[in-house]
């Protein structure tokens, strides 16, 4: 009951995910409610085989058994084909709409969250543990609930058939049941193990792909080989100890139960009834066979359940994360922003002294503005305040005379081009690039931005223009033409204000004069705010904001 109650809160929560496909439920629950219905008429053929064509000589009844048999087998299979189709339905839009969910629910965490999370974990959120919620189609509900009615049916038949045998037969039960309680928490605790390994594996994986550069250039190649053998063996070890326990449970232990000790008494008590003329050679295959049914039943049932304390410490935290709601963005949209205000801000990290305090200044269209100051004194701290991606302590931003907390961030990004230091670029061809921004933009468009960052030439040179592929974050560009491909994407999203957070810090000088060439041909009507180290750009502008001073 325990376990009945835990599958039905489970159902419950999921069940907003199977919106437009509840009702193959039911019709699942009806084809495997005909399947077993099936299962126990097939028998009774068998019966009249034995008894009436074979040992009575009666071969009219050959044909409409052949008949009757066959109707039954191939009715069977062609339910079977479309309630696998059903499962697959539902199995692919509840795994969809939950890895939407999670996926859409990532982009709505605070800054700090982004912070402290762990790249393997949330992966392992969105990818692996939404694989357990595929079994809850029909594994864990309407195939649990059929063998659970098949096991009582059995049961009762068998009962009826002769009490003697049932009752040795019902033995196996509780013996089944207490094996696969057992081995079952040994695979829980040894999932959770695994888990924390696999976790742990994929976020150094990621970090180490992501940092080949530096891994190659400081031959750190057997450092991290030995940290891959290191989780490989914790993998290895974990899998043969988990496989071990499934071994037993499902392959070993049955074995010895079922066609040894249940299936050898079984037919050597039925034997002896036969023998004494309490039964006949047709009931004893017809108990069997219904023994049989109660066997796969009993062992459905309790590796289901075994399965299910398994994989509950995933099931558990998938369920956790599924729950989590967000708050709507709440706000006003800006059409535009022709002013920025900032009033007495200060901010600090927490269990850190303040990194800046009551910093104020403004910013008009056509202004540019530099924000200079020693390292560590927070002028990239500063900027992520200005889009959103932090909250100061005190103080006030305002956007056209709004303040920022009552402005839709989506919306506040679609008029800022934030361009990093290191600006991400993807895997893909210049113009997928450029068009993840503005996905309509017309060819003429993509140029005329490229043109703005001094790259076109550039690009009109490569061997494919602009349907070259430029490697994993531009691996294949120099940094100084990913600088300007970034900053194309940015005039490419055509916005009011744009931020440069020291866009030409590690760049050669010939790239530094081209992006600044770039940064000052920005349109008269754009603000432009700048944090820079070298003079050059500070010259771009008409303002210096110094922090820390």
């Amino acid at each position: 009951m325990k376990s009945v109650k835990y599958k039905l809160s489970v159902l419950d929560k999921i069940m907003p995910l199977t919106k437009g496909v509840r009702h193959l439920f039911i019709l699942n629950l009806l084809f495997s409610i005909a399947i077993i219905v099936s299962g126990f008429i097939a028998p009774l053929f068998y019966k009249i085989f034995i008894e009436e064509t074979i040992i009575s000589g009666k071969m009219e009844t050959f044909l409409p058994v052949l008949s009757g048999y066959a109707l039954i087998h191939f009715g069977v299979i062609i339910i079977q084909y479309i309630k696998n189709h059903f499962n697959n339905k539902i199995r692919n839009c509840v795994t969809f709409r939950a890895k939407l969910k999670m996926w859409q629910d990532l982009f709505k965490w605070d800054f700090p969250e982004y912070e402290r999370a762990n790249i393997g974990d949330t992966k392992m959120f969105i990818e692996d543990d939404v694989q357990v919620l595929l079994n809850f189609s029909s594994y864990y509900t309407i195939d649990y609930l059929i063998q659970f009615a098949t096991m009582l049916v059995c049961v009762v038949i068998l009962f009826v058939m002769d009490w003697r045998l049932a009752l040795f037969s019902i033995t196996c039960i509780p013996l089944t049941s207490g094996v696969d309680s057992f081995l079952s928490k040994r695979e829980k605790a040894l999932n959770n193990e695994q888990r924390e390994n696999d976790k742990e594996m994929n976020a150094w994986l990621f970090s180490s792909l992501q940092s080949w550069k530096e891994v190659k250039a400081l031959n750190l190649q057997n450092r991290q080989k030995s940290a891959f053998v290191r989780h490989i063996k914790k993998y290895a070890l974990y899998y043969a100890k988990w496989i071990n326990y499934w071994t037993l449970r499902v392959l070993v232990i049955p074995k010895i139960r079922n066609e040894f000790l249940m299936r050898f008494g079984l037919y050597f008590l039925g034997g002896l009834l036969v023998m004494n003329r309490q039964m006949s050679i047709g009931s004893l295959l017809i108990f069997a066979t219904y023994f049989e049914m109660l066997t796969k039943a009993i062992q459905g049932v309790s590796s289901t359940d075994a399965d299910l304390q398994g994989k509950k410490p995933y099931l558990d935290r998938l369920l956790q994360k599924l729950e989590e709601e967000y708050p709507a963005e709440q706000g006003e949209d800006l059409n535009s922003i022709d002013s920025i205000e900032i009033e007495k801000l200060s901010f600090h990290y927490p269990g850190q002294e303040d990194l800046f305090r009551n910093v104020s200044f403004s910013a008009r269209q056509g202004e540019r503005i530099a924000i200079v100051g020693k390292s560590g004194c927070g002028k990239t701290t500063l900027l992520k305040l200005l889009v959103g991606l932090l909250h100061a302590d005190e103080g006030k931003i305002r956007y056209s005379g709004v303040e920022i907390h009552n402005i839709k961030i989506s919306g506040l990004h679609k008029r800022i081009g934030f361009i990093l230091q290191n600006s991400r670029l993807y895997n893909m061809s210049v113009r997928e690039n450029l068009l993840l921004v503005s996905p309509d933009a017309a060819k003429e468009d993509l140029e005329e931005a490229c043109r703005k960052a001094c790259i076109l030439d550039y690009i009109q040179e490569l061997p494919d223009g602009f349907d070259t592929v430029i490697g994993e974050n531009g691996s294949k560009l120099s940094g100084g033409q990913r600088q300007r491909i970034a900053l194309a994407r940015a005039f490419l999203m055509d916005v009011d204000v744009y931020i440069f957070d020291e866009a030409t810090s590690a760049i050669d000088q010939y790239s530094e004069r081209l992006i600044n060439d770039a940064i000052a041909g920005v349109g008269e009507d754009k603000i432009v705010i700048i944090v820079a180290h070298r003079e050059s750009s500070i010259q771009l502008c008409n303002r210096v904001i110094r922090l820390g001073e």
